[in-house]
């Protein structure tokens, strides 16, 4: 859904930005925050584990908590061989067809 996501709202906003609609753009983004916060407040309180025990904990143990899980993500194989290889990527193989790219080297004369 994400990649059809991107395809599909990258037309759309390409189109409306070609003939001069962009505030249907700010208006389309801000209905789908919309549905989004609708979603996430009739979302189940029990997906959660421990809500009292997370809401009374102090900044320290949250944290805390946060870190080992955060650590424990890290020991993936998946996520590090993924984050190291975007890195590598973008080390080795610039890429001349972003934004970023276009504005060091005309804009602010980089080089």
């Amino acid at each position: 859904m994400v990649g059809f996501g991107g395809v599909v709202g990258s037309l759309a906003g390409g189109y409306l930005t070609e003939y001069g609609l962009e505030k249907w753009c700010f208006g389309a983004k801000g209905c789908i925050g919309f549905f989004i916060m609708i979603v996430a407040c009739t979302m189940s309180k029990e997906i959660e584990k421990d809500p009292d025990e997370l809401v009374t904990c102090s900044l320290f143990t949250r944290t805390k908590s946060n870190a080992k899980d955060v650590w424990k993500g890290i020991k993936l194989p998946e996520l590090y061989k993924s984050v190291s290889y975007f890195m590598l990527m973008g080390i080795f193989i610039p890429s001349f067809s972003s934004f970023l790219y276009y504005y060091e080297i005309v804009i602010t004369g980089f080089t």
